[in-house]
């Protein structure tokens, strides 16, 4: 058998080109976003365990108050005539807090209640009042154009951010504005549109419209500029990364934002575990009872207010990771709580994800040239458990939003298919090591080596007994045939004493031109080594007269061969050099049993006294006759087998 070394064979490279070349490809797959929706998923799932065991920070400043079903049922009228929505205002003029409308007041409705809350919102200082931004699609679908006035409030109400890199800011075709009289009035307008993903979730928020040569800002970040105190002039929105709010004081805010100027949803918890709630209709009576205000007074001291609508008749609500109902406004109370408090989630940078890919690929070199399989399983194990820590360690302690799919499936895709090709590996190497074995035993005995892991074979000292074989005249005869004839008739004639040798349980050694090896007892013990291997010569010699009679008309030879046999103590196992090795036996009781063969009779069996020792009370024998033999000082004693037994 043949000791494996030397370059790896070309068939086997495969195995490792395949797998790594299949690695590289979803590693560059995972840099396009194909698995965006299945990291969506992930970010949903750890988003939830966040939220339980380690949520964010949330800050007492901001207040909602409400207007539920039952308030609105409580103020009536007062809320068709926005009466309600003055008298808050009026709570907030007297506390001398600021926050936003998040309702958009479309229209006029009760001229004197317009003409009040129009009054009282200018008078509020910082107060907020929400537009809804319009694509081309939308605009074309309510004919809305905007008018000079319309167009004057807006450019009014612009930033103009130092732009690093525009990136894909989402543009506005128009705006939904509240009525003109509050529009031209209110301190401020800011968009409250929102960018579903494309399951419909509320993940991300876009700061920014494009409209004209300026940017529309959002709700939650004009509040946050206002409570800040920012200078909002030298703002600076670099798409991709990040959206600075420089404060008056020197200090910067740093938002993170993706290409579209998005930012993550912080999300704190569930929508009735968030922050201070006061119903509308509650708030609205402070305006004009003293005793409501002073009960209130301590929540709304230094407050944002965030004035919304929860009727459920309004529907205004969406989907979120943590809940299927949510109330939309309560999005931009969380973007508002994550700027106050830089609670930010964002993207790895790229060079991060880099870096892993490439640790990863290290990874993957080392594991596929890993011989044995359990080091190559545990390498990819010990790799996807050192990516998932990462990408928790990450997101737990930094809000990074996990990129974790892409990665993922490359490390399988590489796994699944090495394994394959060492799966398919092993099996051309095990039918190949069955065949190489097969040369030597039975294919049944050559499985059973294979399976009982016996492939080493050990050099050991040992009790065999070893039979030779030759064909009397045989040089003499194959001098003058052609070497076809001689071909046919040696694969004949060894064909058919090796099946007979493997039938008795015997392993053939080796041929030698028409001469051949075999030994019984090894690789697995068998206590009737030397019965087996005289059975085994009685029914060669009667397989030899059939082959006799069968090509002495063909080839005209007398086939008659000589069998030696003998049983002794020998090394056996693989012998051999690095670059060839044998599985073979040597000894003295090997070269005796090649001179029983050698002083044996031309058609006979020739024993030695130690196998005849054991098998004479089964078998005939004549004799005993002396033997000389190489490495024996004395002649030995050797038996012919009765040629009447077979």
């Amino acid at each position: 058998m043949q000791k494996k070394s030397g370059p790896v064979p070309k068939k086997s490279r495969a195995g490792f080109i395949v797998p790594v070349c299949l690695f590289m490809c979803g590693v560059l797959l995972s840099f396009t976003g194909i698995w965006s929706a299945a990291d969506r998923s992930v970010y949903d799932i750890l988003l939830r365990i966040k939220c339980r065991v380690d949520p964010v920070e949330l800050t007492p400043r901001i207040v909602s108050v409400d207007l539920t079903d039952s308030a609105e049922r409580s103020l009536g009228d007062a809320v068709d005539n926005r009466t309600a929505f003055a008298d808050a205002l009026e709570v907030m003029k007297k506390a001398g807090i600021s926050g936003c409308f998040d309702f958009l007041f479309a229209g006029s409705r009760d001229p004197a209640g317009d003409r009040r809350l129009a009054q009282t919102a200018s008078a509020v200082p910082g107060f907020v009042v929400v537009t809804v931004p319009l694509s081309q699609k939308e605009t074309g679908i309510s004919n809305t154009a905007l008018t000079a006035e319309e167009n004057a409030v807006l450019e009014k109400n612009l930033w103009h951010p130092v732009i690093v890199h525009a990136g894909a800011v989402p543009s506005a075709a128009a705006f939904l504005l509240p009525y003109p009289d509050l529009a031209a009035r209110v301190p401020h307008l800011a968009h409250a549109g929102l960018l579903p993903d494309s399951d419909g979730v509320e993940r991300r928020v876009p700061l920014l419209y494009r409209w004209n040569d300026g940017y529309m800002p959002s709700v939650p970040l004009v509040l946050a500029a206002q409570a800040l105190d920012a200078d909002i002039k030298h703002s600076i929105l670099d798409a991709g990364r990040e959206f600075i709010m420089p404060l008056k004081n020197g200090k910067n805010i740093h938002i993170p934002v993706d290409i579209n100027g998005c930012m993550y949803i912080p999300y704190a918890g569930l929508w009735k575990n968030g922050l201070r709630r006061i119903p509308l209709d509650t708030f609205a009576a402070a305006a004009h009872d003293d005793t409501v205000y002073e009960q209130l007074y301590d929540m709304l001291d230094g407050a944002v207010l965030c004035i919304s609508d929860l009727t459920t008749a309004k529907k205004d609500f969406g989907i979120t990771p943590l809940e299927p109902v949510y109330p939309l406004s309560g999005v931009h109370t969380t973007v508002l709580n994550a700027i106050l408090t830089q609670s930010f989630f964002r993207s790895g940078p790229v060079w991060l994800r880099i870096l892993t890919s490439l640790l990863l690929t290290c990874g993957v070199l080392f594991a596929v040239v890993r011989k044995k399989d359990v080091w190559f399983h545990g390498v990819c194990g010990i790799m996807f458990m050192l990516f998932t820590g990462e990408t928790l360690v990450l997101w737990f302690c930094s809000g990074i939003v996990p990129s974790f799919c892409g990665l993922c499936a490359a490390l399988a895709v590489f796994w699944l298919s090495a394994w394959l090709f060492r799966l398919a590996a092993a099996y051309r190497e095990r039918m190949l090591m069955e065949n190489a074995l097969s040369r030597y035993f039975p294919r049944a005995l050559a499985a059973r080596v294979l399976k009982e892991g016996k492939t080493d074979l050990v050099p050991a000292k040992k009790e065999l007994t070893m039979l030779f074989s030759d064909i009397a005249g045989f040089t003499h005869w194959s001098s003058d045939k052609a070497p076809e004839t001689v071909h046919a008739f040696l694969t004949d004639y060894l064909t058919s004493i090796a099946e007979i040798v493997f039938a008795h349980g015997g392993t053939v050694d080796k041929f030698i031109g028409d001469g051949m090896l075999a030994f019984f007892g090894d690789p697995f013990e068998q206590p009737d080594h030397a019965e087996r291997a005289v059975e085994a010569a009685v029914d060669m010699q009667k397989k030899i007269r059939l082959l006799a009679a069968k090509w002495k008309p063909l080839v005209g030879i007398d086939l008659k061969v000589r069998i030696g046999i003998n049983t002794g103590d020998v090394i056996a196992g693989n012998l051999g050099t690095d670059v060839r090795i044998d599985y073979t036996v040597i000894g003295a009781a090997v070269n005796l049993a090649s001179r029983m063969e050698s002083n044996a009779p031309a058609g006979g069996i020739l024993i030695a006294e130690n196998t005849h020792k054991k098998v004479h009370d089964k078998f005939l024998f004549t004799g005993p006759e002396l033997v000389t033999a190489k490495g024996y000082e004395q002649p030995v004693q050797a038996y012919v087998l009765d040629q009447h037994y077979d």
